[in-house]
């Protein structure tokens, strides 16, 4: 800008204005001078009683800069509040200028998503995005998915069955265990629920692949629904469709570890299970596998059992458990595992050779990566770690819930992300990461882990099988607040926050992350829903 011997302060861009316009004889006053200060100082910054111009890009400058003004990666920080009007956007005075940036960047595809749970998932990652990096899940009752395996790309997740309760019978309310049949069904073995008065059932359901569940009239029509099946962690079927459940049962109550036999029927209605064996003496029974034994005659199922022990109870440690069907069955075998202290064993599959591969997830409270070891039953049950060769920095597995063997050199492996211990609150956890399938390549010296699905669908996925088709089918369980079974209820989603200690965070700090979720949620969800966030 230029001041003339009159008190005026005239903008430089004068210069480039016919001279007709702003002659002494035509603008005495030299008004348009003057108002085009007003444009040279938002393009250019100078402060308003500022008189030199050496110091300012010559307009030309300016215009070529044009485009970088407008993109909000690149311009000036203090254009962002005026680049935010331009997409309907209030900046809060609490964000960062990278959360800021990074706001008016999306918020375009975020309305077009507006009342999708991609969406709200991306506008919450912009809220969260802090040193805290909370890991955040929303829960809308998607319970199967099933993925197109890829070897070079990220696979896509397609949920093929709902939770949802249409009659007094839940469906897939929480599933923990799946199976495939011969025809390609998935058989579901869900844990039930419970609230108030209200009691949802542990059952035994069978999915087509396409998502079909039999109904009887208006009512939905599980294969069996008993008390019986209290805490269900693994299912398996023999060559005739027989269904084998593993359950857990429960602490001080009549229903003990067992496993129980369900023979199918052509009107999908299970008989009455059979006990195969029952009051197994087991710790906390998490996974089984079964095998035929073709040199017996006739030939005879094996059913091999993985007990993680109780890692505060030295009595009782991590165990193989084989047993033999028959009138009556026989535990032929208890194998310890001497794997020593502070480990959690939560997964099981078996390969060709029939050596056990099994999934380590450590101690609740470590936050070192989780391993995967193998067990051979006929080398002395020798155990040999299969990531001892790998980078920690380059394991991402945390939890895992769910193996099967992809090939004899390819192990998939299903990783909630959540390591269960916590400091101070119980939201502040060990380690909390989303869910996801990796892919473990086993053909190298030193494995490589590769993370093959990257949407944040999965929240609290607890078991894998890959069906008739070679595509990958997930069992997702879901979360329940300790008072409220949202996915019991119609148009309803729970949203589950969890703290990583790996990112120190104070409780004012987590309290105001819990705050602005619950804002975005109440502004962003579809209208018709209500939602509940999950402390536990």
């Amino acid at each position: 800008m230029t001041q003339p011997n009159s008190n005026y302060i005239i903008s430089s861009y004068i210069k480039y204005l016919p001279a007709i316009l702003w002659s002494s004889e035509t603008d005495p006053t030299q008004f348009l001078g003057r108002m085009l200060c007003i444009f040279e100082q938002i393009l250019t910054g100078i402060p308003e009683d500022e008189a030199a111009i050496n110091d300012y890009e010559p307009l030309e400058k300016t215009i070529d800069k044009l485009p970088e003004i407008l993109n909000p990666w690149r311009t000036p920080a203090k254009f962002l509040p005026w680049l935010a009007t331009w997409v309907a956007l209030d900046l809060r005075d609490d964000w960062s200028e990278y959360q800021q940036r990074k706001f008016i960047s999306q918020i375009m595809s975020i309305y077009q998503q507006r009342g999708l749970k991609q969406g709200l998932l991306t506008y919450l990652d912009i809220y969260a995005a802090t040193e805290a990096k909370p890991r955040i899940a929303i829960d809308d009752s998607e319970a199967i998915f099933r993925a197109n395996l890829a070897t070079d790309e990220i696979s896509k997740l397609h949920a093929i069955a709902y939770s949802h309760t249409v009659s007094d019978i839940g469906v897939l309310l929480h599933p923990t265990a799946l199976a495939v049949d011969s025809n390609n069904n998935y058989i579901v073995a869900d844990r039930g629920g419970q609230e108030d008065n209200k009691t949802w059932l542990p059952a035994l359901w069978k999915v087509s692949s396409t998502g079909e569940i039999p109904y009887t009239g208006m009512s939905p029509q599980p294969i069996y629904s008993g008390d019986i099946l209290k805490n269900p962690v693994a299912v398996v079927i023999d060559n005739q469709n027989q269904y084998y459940v593993l359950t857990e049962g429960e602490e001080n109550t009549q229903y003990t570890p067992a496993i129980y036999r369900f023979i199918s029927s052509t009107n999908n209605i299970a008989s009455q299970p059979i006990t195969v064996i029952n009051n197994l003496q087991v710790a906390k029974p998490v996974d089984m596998v079964m095998v035929l034994d073709t040199s017996a005659n006739p030939p005879k199922k094996r059913f091999i059992c993985l007990d993680k022990g109780d890692p505060f109870d030295n009595n009782k440690p991590p165990k193989i458990i084989i047993i033999t069907e028959g009138n009556p069955a026989q535990v032929e075998r208890q194998q310890v595992l001497n794997l020593g202290e502070g480990i959690e064993l939560t997964a099981m599959t078996i390969d060709a050779q029939g050596r056990l591969i099994i999934a380590n997830a450590q101690d609740r409270n470590s936050q070192e990566p989780a391993d995967i070891i193998r067990i051979d039953p006929q080398n002395n049950w020798s155990i040999t770690s299969l990531l001892t060769t790998v980078d920690p920095s380059k394991n991402p597995l945390i939890y895992p819930t769910g193996l099967v063997l992809e090939n004899s050199q390819s192990l998939l492996v299903c990783d909630t992300g959540v390591r269960s211990g916590f400091q101070g609150n119980i939201t502040n956890k060990s380690m909390a990461e989303p869910a996801a399938i990796y892919r473990l390549d086993l053909s190298q010296t030193t494995p490589t882990i590769t993370k093959i699905t990257d949407e944040r669908k999965l929240i609290n996925p607890s078991k894998i099988v890959l069906d008739k088709n070679g595509q990958l089918v997930i069992a997702e369980r879901g979360a329940a607040n300790e008072n409220r079974e949202w996915r019991a209820r119609n148009h309803e989603f729970g949203v589950i926050v969890l703290f990583s200690q790996q990112r120190a965070t104070s409780v004012d700090i987590r309290n105001q992350i819990r705050f602005d979720i619950e804002k975005v949620i109440n502004e962003q969800k579809p209208a018709h829903t209500s939602w509940s966030m999950n402390l536990a």
